[in-house]
């Protein structure tokens, strides 16, 4: 009878289940998690220049003379982005106009979470600074009516593509210097602006 009990235990299945493969469980390559991503980042660096528009509010402070103001505008800019650099035309409520270039320091792809509550979404982060000259209209009450200036800012940039366009929402903080008007005593003009942005392209 013993041998008997000993040879039912030898041929019952085990108690403990066996551990599924990984590719049981989807996570091999081609069927896991991973391959659920939404990669809308596109090409890191993008070897193709990309050509983009679009507009958005700004607020800052403005020094003209010894005069200190508060600024409110729309910002319209278009141009070209080929990694890593960038050429825009701009135009700030048409009382400043410009051309400036960017260069990237920092380009990746940001996890921004689930979408539609199927996969996380990937886009593209960048990070830019940016350098540009322009002419801006004075107010009435100066002399002198348009004058030159130059800008510095940075710019912080996330981008989403599809399958024929890609649209990008911009952050900037921007410094703009100009000469003062004759009639001042001071020999610089500058202005601080903090900007944001959603511009459309191919």
């Amino acid at each position: 009878m013993l041998l008997g009990v000993i040879s039912m235990i030898a041929v019952a299945p085990p108690l403990v289940p066996a551990v599924a493969a990984p590719d049981d469980l989807g996570l091999a390559a081609g069927h896991g998690l991973l391959d659920q991503v939404e990669d809308d980042a596109g090409p890191i660096p993008d070897n193709q220049p990309r050509w983009e528009a679009g507009f958005g509010p700004e607020l800052g402070v403005s020094r003209v003379g010894g005069h200190r103001d508060a600024i409110g505008a729309f910002r319209g800019e278009g141009g070209v982005r080929w990694d890593p650099l960038a050429f825009y035309g701009t135009c700030d409520l048409l009382f400043r106009f410009g051309v400036e270039a960017r260069l990237n320091l920092e380009r990746g792809k940001l996890a921004t979470g689930r979408r539609r509550r199927i996969a996380p979404h990937l886009i593209r982060k960048d990070i830019w600074i940016e350098a540009g000259v322009g002419r801006e209209r004075l107010g009435p009450d100066t002399a002198q009516s348009w004058r030159n200036d130059i800008g510095f800012g940075v710019v912080e940039a996330l981008t989403e593509r599809g399958d024929s366009f890609h649209r990008t929402l911009e952050f900037d903080i921007r410094v703009t210097l100009a000469r003062a008007p004759r009639s001042e005593m001071t020999a610089l003009d500058s202005s601080v602006v903090v900007g944001v942005r959603a511009l459309y392209g191919n």
